[in-house]
């Protein structure tokens, strides 16, 4: 039984939910092989997780990390930051086009994510968005 199955197994509600993919995500990346089978909210939460590391550490997810730019645009869209979406688009779309203007532009639009303008607002959309769809997976 892997930590995903344990939190289901425990009923974990939304800041234990998120604690343990902080927690168990990079130990245990297995789960990505797996998380397919999972409601989408499970890769969202680990989306997020990645994405808040990525800022956190150098705030470059097209370099280090554009694998994962897929699921971290469809997380953001299923939690309501679209504002993040439309941002990160129009980054990717300049790193893939004019990659000398995406570094002149990089500062001005990164400055204008919701991650960093309001950070509390952001974890309030993440955690409502966890928060319904446990309680929809566990029917409550």
């Amino acid at each position: 039984m892997n930590f995903i199955d344990k939190a289901f197994e425990n009923r974990l509600q939304c800041d234990d939910f998120l604690r343990e993919i902080m927690l168990n995500i990079y130990s245990h990346s297995e789960i990505r092989d797996i998380i397919i089978n999972y409601p989408q909210f499970v890769a969202d939460a680990i989306a997020i997780i990645d994405y808040d590391t990525d800022l956190a550490m150098d705030g470059d997810i097209f370099v280090n990390d554009s694998d994962k730019y897929p699921d971290i645009i469809t997380a953001l869209h299923n939690c309501g930051i679209d504002n993040d979406v439309e941002i990160l688009q129009q980054l990717n779309d300049l790193f893939n086009n004019n990659e000398d203007v995406f570094w002149n532009e990089f500062d001005t639009l990164y400055s204008k994510l919701t991650w960093n303008t309001d950070i509390y607002r952001f974890w309030k959309l993440v955690k409502n968005y966890i928060s319904n769809s446990l309680s929809d997976f566990y029917g409550t």
